[in-house]
């Protein structure tokens, strides 16, 4: 390639001799012409021509090339992106005189200094913050950057100030691709600390919205250390502004702690449960150690249903602790074949038949009881299992050393059970010794198995309640079941043989004592710990079923207490007067926001019980949000409230996290730093937003009138000739 102005031409020496030769030729053969025709003027002139588009043509062959070189009349824009989500409220970033401020408030700190103005002298800058949609508790640096490559019609470059912890969106590399080919570099300044900053956090607390008087309502927590090292504190619990309990926490570094408080309520109303984590030295964020959620508390009357196949001492003082119990309505029924039910015996005639009689009941104890002709039929096995699945009642289940339990793997039931009964062994295990029930590790956390009361925080005396001679024999737990207790010396292939386990089985849940001598218990102490282990058992498994209940309509949330943005199923069951399910209204749930808006949700029946209408709905804000049932046309309504916690995302003091904003500069040809280095990032910004010229490229062999002109001239050379007599 040769220059010769703005000009350029694409030659070698031999194709420089060929051009010249044919040149020459071409001269020669019009000198020759000229002479012959007697050296006319006019044939003078068309040879001229001739000679003239030969040059022409063969000029083509050099390929010239205009090249122009000139500056946009527009400025070239520099979008500057600060992230203003939450985590940007950390104060980790120092001044020059060691002053501690927000990221935030360094990003805009560090904007104000001349180096920008550096930039505005060729540039537009363009100065946006972005968090996401949803709003600063959320980060979505993705659609922030794809925003400003698409928005902005003369973007050259983009700078971003961020912690870099997007936790919303695509990822961020995947612009990569996009930014290469508009030839837009992307420059990176991390802000904020490398390092989680030392801190005790209370990350979470598990507050049920209701509770019954008299239920032991256990109260979760989950704690964060990210000290370096091990930090002593107190975590207090108050109902209102009573004390419940404080507990002294020796919490290990970068640690997340587990545990949870039980609470009586003794009276009803509605209470605010408040947690709050006692401040230590240094630490940085005091605002994050409370918690505080209102409860209700509500004085219920519990329906259970007792079924058993004899009058054995677990039936009996079963029997007489429900009976005692002024929140509990009991209902019996013995399937032995030489006892007749009747009004005298004060049991059922016979096990409720159908759904419409069954659905009243919230607890359902079944004892030695299987599928057989003196016992249960599959119609009552499947209404059972529709009990607990659809409409959240609970489900015991004690064995007994007949083992007829074990015929109940041949209906519905049997996906129930939380264990595996031991086909091989129906009659049971028993031993001359007395056998204990061990606690497992989520056993000795779990508040059933907290019978000494809230005041006694340890489990040991578990180990000095009265042994057993009997259990039934179990192959295992079933998947997704919960151990709480294992048999102190019988073994399976799988472990330690199960004795107390429960599971979660549709709205309901259902539990096994592999025992039938918890009446033991009573020795000695009378009802202290038989009493209130079979008392807290029938208002934890009836909980769920009882949160929202008034004039035959129950409603029921899962999750119980849902977070922002997770979806929240809604179930309804209806009954009338008399206790039975409703078909034949249409139900609505209207859903009040908090600027009074109302959604309205139409439930849908459910097609396998009566009486059971579903719905759902996606949880858009945290607060408490009042909920209405109407029953159409039979006029019955129920009230309630459904509380929504936030979904905290963006936390303070979490360290920065720049590897793919790196990435993505390193890819697009630009650079990264943090808030030691930032100044060379936006020099390295303003270098390569110098002006430079739009070049455009003329190539003559590619413009049509170039070639129009040399077609004219050869065109009027000919007919030239011809007007002549030329040949």
């Amino acid at each position: 390639m040769n220059s010769i102005g703005d000009w350029k031409f694409d030659w070698d020496p031999w194709m420089l001799f060929v051009a010249g030769l044919a040149l020459i030729m071409s001269l020669f053969l019009s000198r020759l012409t000229w002479i012959r025709s007697g050296r006319k003027n006019a044939v003078f002139i068309w040879e001229i021509i001739r000679t003239v588009a030969v040059l022409l043509s063969i000029t083509i062959l050099f390929n010239p090339t205009k090249v122009i070189r000139k500056l946009d009349s527009e400025k070239p824009q520099v979008v500057c992106l600060i992230d203003q989500s939450e985590s940007m409220e950390t104060l980790d970033s120092r001044r020059a005189e060691g002053k501690v401020q927000t990221r935030e408030a360094w990003v805009r700190e560090k904007l104000a200094e001349p180096w920008r103005l550096e930039i505005e002298k060729n540039s537009t800058f363009i100065e946006k913050g972005f968090c996401s949609k949803v709003g600063k508790g959320r980060t979505n640096i993705h659609e922030a950057l794809n925003n400003a490559l698409d928005e902005q019609k003369n973007v050259r470059a983009v700078l971003v100030w961020s912690d870099g912890n997007s936790n919303q969106g695509p990822p961020v590399l995947s612009l990569a691709g996009k930014c290469r080919s508009k030839s837009i570099p992307i420059f990176n300044v991390s802000v904020g600390s490398k390092k989680t900053l030392p801190d005790l956090s209370l990350e979470n607390a598990l507050i049920p919205s209701f509770a019954m008087v008299d239920e032991r309502i256990s109260i979760g927590y989950r704690l964060k250390n990210d000290f370096d090292t091990l930090q002593e504190t107190h975590l207090s619990l108050f109902a209102g502004d009573e004390l419940v309990k404080r507990k002294l926490l020796r919490l290990p570094p970068s640690v997340e702690t587990v545990g949870n408080f039980l609470w009586l309520p003794d009276s009803e109303g509605e209470f605010e449960i408040k947690m709050i984590l006692d401040s230590v030295e240094n630490e940085s964020f005091p605002s994050n150690n409370e918690f505080r959620m209102k409860t209700r508390v509500e004085r219920k009357i519990l329906k259970v249903l007792l079924a058993d196949s004899g009058p054995r001492w677990e039936y009996r003082f079963l029997r007489n602790a429900m009976e005692r119990d002024p929140g509990v309505e009991v209902d019996a029924i013995l399937f032995h074949p030489t006892l007749k039910n009747n009004e005298t015996t004060e049991h059922l005639v016979s096990f409720p038949e159908t759904m419409d009689k069954l659905t009243k009941y919230d607890v359902v104890f079944l004892g030695d009881v299987g599928l057989e002709k003196d016992g249960l039929n599959k119609e009552q096995c499947k209404n059972l299992a529709k009990l607990v699945k659809n409409q959240a009642s609970g489900l015991v289940l004690i064995p007994g050393r007949n083992g007829r339990q074990l015929s109940l793997a041949g209906s519905e039931l049997n996906a129930l059970m939380p264990i595996i009964y031991d086909p091989d062994k129906p009659e049971g295990l028993g031993t001359k010794n007395p056998c204990f029930m061990e606690l497992t590790e989520k056993g000795k956390l779990h508040w059933l198995t907290d019978l000494k009361g809230v005041e006694e925080p340890n489990r040991e005396f578990w180990k000095k309640l009265p042994g057993f001679h009997w259990s039934a024999c179990v192959l295992k737990s079933r998947p997704g079941s919960e151990v709480l207790a294992v048999h102190s010396n019988f073994r399976t292939d799988w472990g330690k043989m199960p004795t107390l386990a429960l599971r979660y089985v549709g709205s309901g849940k259902t539990l096994f004592l592999g025992s039938d001598s918890a009446w033991r218990w009573r020795r000695g102490v009378e009802d202290k710990y038989h009493y209130r282990f079979w008392s807290q058992i029938v208002r934890w498994m009836a909980r769920s079923r009882n949160r929202a209940h008034d004039q035959g309509i129950r409603m029921l949330f899962d999750p119980e207490i849902p977070k922002a943005g997770e979806t929240v199923f809604l179930r309804c069951l209806a009954m009338d007067k008399s206790g039975f399910p409703i078909e034949t209204d249409r139900v609505n749930c209207s859903i009040f926001s908090k600027d009074k808006a109302k959604e309205v949700l139409e439930l849908v029946p459910d097609e396998e019980c009566k009486g059971v209408f579903l719905g759902s709905f996606k949880s858009k804000e945290s607060g408490t949000f009042p909920i209405k049932i109407e029953l159409i046309p039979s006029g019955k309504s129920l009230e309630s409230e459904l509380v929504i916690l936030p979904k905290t995302v963006e936390k303070l003091g979490q360290p920065t996290n720049s590897k793919d904003l790196t990435q993505l500069a390193q890819l697009t040809g630009g650079k990264s730093g943090d808030q030691t280095n930032w100044r060379s990032v936006v020099h390295h910004l303003s270098f390569s937003q110098q002006p430079k010229p739009i070049v455009r490229i003329k190539r003559m062999r590619a413009d049509p009138s170039w070639g129009l002109l040399i077609l004219l001239m050869f065109s009027v050379y000919w007919i030239g000739r011809k007007f002549h007599g030329m040949l």
